[in-house]
């Protein structure tokens, strides 16, 4: 019971986490690009809309790594999956009105290959080591 309520709080921290670290990026990447909306009003809109939905995605993010990294091409897979899934917040830029959704959404998607890279460098090391 205890392990798996301590996973739980572990897979909520990570969620918060990461959903303040991309907002931000997310809030940065809009306001550095706007040009009718004062700065902080920019990252405020970038901040919050890129909030809503990572709630969410930064939950089954985790969840869809662990299911792909017993794959042969995890690093391919893990790559594909920051596309795919900042494909969706590029869509719910321009769905819910970000300014600079493009901008917006650049720093995340650098950000998340580069930890994909990451991850998948780590998972190659445990597996031969």
């Amino acid at each position: 019971m205890f392990e798996r309520t301590k996973k739980v709080l572990d897979y909520l921290y990570w969620d918060v986490y990461f959903t303040a670290g991309f907002s931000m990026m997310a809030g940065l990447g809009n306001a550095f690009s706007a040009v009718e909306q004062s700065f902080d009003h920019a990252f405020g809109e970038g901040f919050i809309n890129n909030a809503k939905l990572g709630i969410l995605m930064n939950l089954v993010f985790p969840l869809i790594q662990d299911v792909t990294k017993e794959s042969t091409h995890y690093r391919r897979n893990a790559h594909i999956v920051n596309t795919a899934i900042n494909a969706g917040f590029l869509g719910w830029h321009y769905f819910t009105g970000t300014e600079n959704p493009i901008q917006s959404i650049l720093p995340c998607y650098a950000v998340g290959a580069v930890m994909s890279e990451r991850m998948a460098s780590d998972l190659e090391k445990r597996v031969q080591e």
